[in-house]
């Protein structure tokens, strides 16, 4: 799923007149999705906004018994993509985790407030880490 995404993005698939219509805001939407997401736009299918404080694209989806959540940072050149087997298990912690990491190891910036997690407790989905190898690779 980051492959396809990093793809479309760098003008693999789509032209560029195609994706500036996908990424124009068409609408402002009613849903809310919680910190560190905030929603500035709708486009064809991408919601328009921020990660963090950093401007991202990204799309939810869900089937009975999957969630999953991509997203895209087009300054980090980064995509994040979760994926879960439970419906009831949202993706939004998962990501929130994985972007505090992301933030910290990758762009050497501190973590969000309200991102900061205990080691000693670790979310539901458990404990997640980004190998620092990570870092000479172009999405995660």
């Amino acid at each position: 799923m980051t492959d396809f995404v990093v793809a479309l993005e760098r003008g693999e698939l789509l032209t560029r007149g195609s994706l500036n219509a996908m990424f124009t805001p068409r609408a402002v939407p009613r849903i809310r999705f919680p910190s560190p997401l905030a929603v500035s736009g709708y486009g064809y299918d991408v919601f328009i906004g921020t990660l963090a404080g950093h401007p991202a694209r990204f799309h939810h989806g869900d089937n009975p018994g999957h969630r999953s959540f991509l997203v895209r940072l087009p300054e980090q050149d980064t995509a994040i993509a979760v994926l879960t087997r439970d419906e009831h298990t949202g993706p939004y912690t998962t990501l929130s985790a994985l972007t505090a990491g992301y933030l910290t190891v990758r762009l050497g910036t501190p973590q969000p407030a309200g991102m900061q997690r205990d080691p000693e407790r670790p979310g539901p989905e458990g404990k997640i880490g980004i190998p620092r190898s990570s870092a000479t690779s172009s999405h995660i």
